[in-house]
């Protein structure tokens, strides 16, 4: 069993919704002041809205598309510390809309990190739950950049800023000499090589990420000569977060993932086919109580969310089993990878019986 810092998981990832009004307004009950926004209608074909702290309000970026940030002074307009204030922009609050946002936590504020060769660092970290956000300047040579965990990130999600470019994965236990697309249905590629091909996104020059720094090269993914960039980078911390890849079997008794908690959400692909990313979280669920999740919605596509019984996974109290057989997320004998945070996470914390505790 695996046993957590974090106490209650929705102190450190959330999930929240809204009804939009159109008029400036303040979303609350995040749990915390976050340094990541994830926000989007689940109803209608409309674009993912993103924004961080390191970039700052009004700077945002399309989750699924490959857009330069744009900076709107109506869209969310502050980070406070117990949600974020929109004001009436019709792709985050119009009129009658219902929205959804994934939340999650850093530091609250951006410092100065100079772990890495990197110019212009700044880095909000929360070293408990594994997440910073990292903003970078970054060139056309090998560079190291400073994350601010402590520990080696397991995952790393980046893409460039000032210019059109892709948003970049890697990690889940997989070979960082290769990478996906958070943006796009493309498979796993890999070139073997940490100099003149993939390798360069997260292992440049054949390091990989360690507990201060990962190695990139920007020739490989920045569409100009020295660009900036933003990255979300997590760190695995047992009883509150797991990220990983798994095995399909094609049936409606689907492979079991062991996570060590009850997830709160979780986000899948396969790893081997033109397939989409596909995020469940509890929020969303409409199951009546019981553990079947069967509405999915597609971080890298701008469509309404979709509810189907052959995507469905089971959320139970240590990980989650899939439970149909869609070949997206449960193909026989296909590799998925995954990401899953906890609702409940196992804590370290003793109880007078001597036994851990299990949070919220």
């Amino acid at each position: 069993m695996a046993y957590s810092g974090v106490t209650k998981g929705e102190s450190k990832m959330n999930v929240v919704n809204w009804t939009g009004n159109a008029a400036v307004r303040s979303i609350t009950g995040v749990g915390f002041k976050p340094d990541i926004v994830w926000t989007k209608t689940t109803a209608y074909t409309t674009d993912w809205q993103c924004f961080n702290i390191p970039q700052g309000a009004n700077k945002r970026l399309k989750l699924n598309e490959s857009d330069a940030q744009a900076t709107y002074t109506d869209a969310l307009t502050s980070f406070e510390t117990d949600g974020f204030n929109l004001g009436a922009n019709a792709d985050i609050n119009a009129n009658g809309n219902t929205y959804y946002g994934w939340c999650f936590k850093g530091a609250g504020t951006a410092s100065a990190n100079s772990d890495g060769s990197a110019a212009n660092v700044t880095v909000s970290a929360d070293t408990t739950a594994g997440i910073s956000v990292v903003k970078f300047d970054i060139g056309q040579s090998a560079t190291t950049i400073g994350h601010g965990l402590g520990v080696a990130p397991k995952v790393i999600i980046m893409k460039e800023i000032t210019g059109s470019s892709n948003w970049i994965t890697g990690g889940f236990g997989m070979d960082w000499n290769g990478y996906y697309l958070f943006n796009t249905n493309a498979d796993f590629y890999n070139s073997g090589d940490a100099n003149t091909g993939s390798g360069r996104m997260f292992k440049a020059g054949g390091t990989e990420p360690t507990t201060t720094v990962w190695h990139s090269n920007g020739s490989a993914w920045l569409s100009g000569s020295t660009q900036t960039a933003i990255a979300y980078c997590f760190a695995e911390k047992p009883g509150f977060s797991s990220f990983g890849n798994y095995k399909g079997n094609g049936g409606s008794d689907g492979a079991f993932v062991y996570t060590g908690f009850r997830p709160k959400m979780v986000i899948c692909k396969k790893s081997s086919g033109d397939d989409a990313w596909n995020l469940y979280d509890d929020t969303r669920s409409a199951s009546g109580g019981t553990n079947l999740n069967s509405y999915y919605i597609k971080p890298n596509e701008s469509s309404a969310q979709g509810t189907s019984t052959s995507a469905s996974i089971d959320i139970v109290s240590n990980g989650f089993k899939l439970r149909g057989n869609d070949g997206g997320m449960n193909g026989t004998g296909a590799t998925y990878i995954y990401m899953a945070f906890a609702k409940s996470p196992f804590v370290a914390n003793v109880g007078s019986n001597g036994i851990p505790t299990t949070a919220f």
